[in-house]
């Protein structure tokens, strides 16, 4: 995977990536961890635990040996860890940067590549099949048939995997994002249900043949697994018991979802409905409470005074809603133009140095001596979280990109960080 990368690949990976070593027993990564890199192992064993749907507790799924990689979903769309990685003994493992890596082979054109990137997608899709109640039960041939149909899409925001009346060719599992589900009437739309990682759709129409009933909208930046419908068909003729199983569990979930929108839809504002996806994604949402605030501007002073330039720009989303821990009248509350550290951060995934990163409690920051001040990130971010400004005088990688510049023997001008790249990424 990495014999074709250049010295300036292997240089950028070496920067990135790390060596690190775990005692037996201790916990690499979580399920539902944020899953930027995958793994090899070095020396020791590690074990992979997953809960599948049903289950109360978490099961084994499979057991990865010296030079063997886990961690795969990195490099599939929507990269959180859809299982528990514990060490078996005193292991090494080389943590790879996933987004790091593609940038680099797909600059130098590394040879073999694509098929070891096609070969950890298979992996993290068979690990994934393994959590889920409908394939528990399928022998390893009907495993492999889904692999070998399944393909990865990523949809945008607002973007529709299907609308009502279209041909049912295709069958759904979410990898990660929030799908709506909703019909159009005379009165608007109405939606009948959202779907999150794990939850699989389009099945509705199997036996019937029928058209699309409902319309599948995307609430956020979504990955799924799509499958034909016809392989779908093939497996229910050798396996008598999985459409039942399939309308069983699309049955459940039907009546949690209308218990579930019906409830939200009397507790908060049709605004909030509509970007359920934002409060879904957010791990710390900044919100001030517009009846409580003086308009002081005291909040933008110290965070300018603690970080040089204000990281909290008082604009944005306004939401009118009850709290939980209080029993008064709705509160109006402004949710600033601030970084809620998602937890699918987009604007990482566009990154072209690998300058944002992420903390293993979640949060994400900023290494302004990586970055450009390309605004990538800027650009990315749904909700305008992220600025660009004047970049303070000091080091980077940017000032070792131009070491010939700066080289008192290069006969040229010596530029500093802040002549090459002015600015630099901001945010709370």
């Amino acid at each position: 995977m990495l014999r074709g990368l250049d010295g300036r690949g292997r240089e950028a990976l070496m920067e990135a990536g790390r060596l690190r070593d775990f005692a037996a027993g201790d916990v690499i990564f979580l399920e539902g961890d944020p899953g930027d890199a995958f793994f090899v192992v070095a020396s020791g064993e590690v074990e992979l635990f997953g809960a599948k749907r049903g289950d109360a507790e978490s099961s084994r799924l499979r057991l990865v040996r010296r030079s063997e990689t886990f961690g795969e979903e990195a490099v599939l769309p929507g990269s959180a860890r859809r299982a528990e990685a514990r060490a078996v003994s005193d292991v090494q493992v080389a943590e790879v940067p996933a987004r790091v890596l593609t940038r680099a082979a797909t600059r130098e054109g590394a040879q073999g590549y694509s098929r070891e990137e096609r070969a950890l997608r298979r992996q993290a899709t068979r690990d994934l099949l393994g959590t889920l109640a409908f394939t528990r039960e399928l022998d390893p041939h009907d495993v492999d048939l889904v692999l070998d149909a399944a393909e990865y899409k990523s949809v945008r925001r607002g973007e529709r995997l299907y609308v009502s009346g279209d041909p049912a060719d295709d069958f759904y599992l979410l990898v990660d994002g929030l799908v709506q589900l909703q019909t159009e009437t005379d009165s608007g739309i109405r939606v009948t249900g959202y779907l999150s990682r794990g939850d699989f759709f389009g099945d509705e129409e199997i036996q019937s043949g029928e058209p699309r009933r409902l319309t599948a909208a995307a609430l956020g930046e979504c990955a799924v697994l799509c499958v034909p419908i016809s392989v779908l068909r093939s497996l229910a003729d050798r396996n008598p018991q999985l459409l039942p199983k399939l309308r069983r569990i699309s049955g459940e979930r039907q009546r949690s979802q209308v218990k579930l929108v019906g409830d939200a839809a009397k507790r908060t504002t049709q605004h909030v409905f509509k970007d359920v996806y934002r409060m879904q994604m957010a791990r710390a949402l900044l919100a001030i409470d517009q009846d409580s605030c003086v308009r002081c501007g005291h909040c933008a002073w110290a965070c300018e005074s603690t970080h040089g330039v204000s990281r909290l720009v008082r604009r944005g989303d306004k939401i009118i809603t009850p709290l939980v821990s209080d029993d008064s009248a709705p509160k109006s509350l402004l949710l600033p133009n601030s970084c809620q550290h998602c937890k699918n951060p987009v604007c990482m995934i566009d990154c072209p140095t690998g300058a944002i990163g992420r903390e293993a409690e979640g949060e994400v920051f900023i290494r302004e001596d990586l970055c450009t001040g390309c605004t990538a990130c800027a650009k990315a971010c749904p909700w305008d979280n992220i600025r660009m400004a004047p970049r303070a005088a000091g080091g980077g990688l940017a000032a070792r990109l131009k070491a010939e510049a700066d080289s008192p023997h290069s006969g040229k001008r010596r530029l500093d960080l802040v002549q090459i790249y002015p600015e630099v990424a901001v945010k709370c």
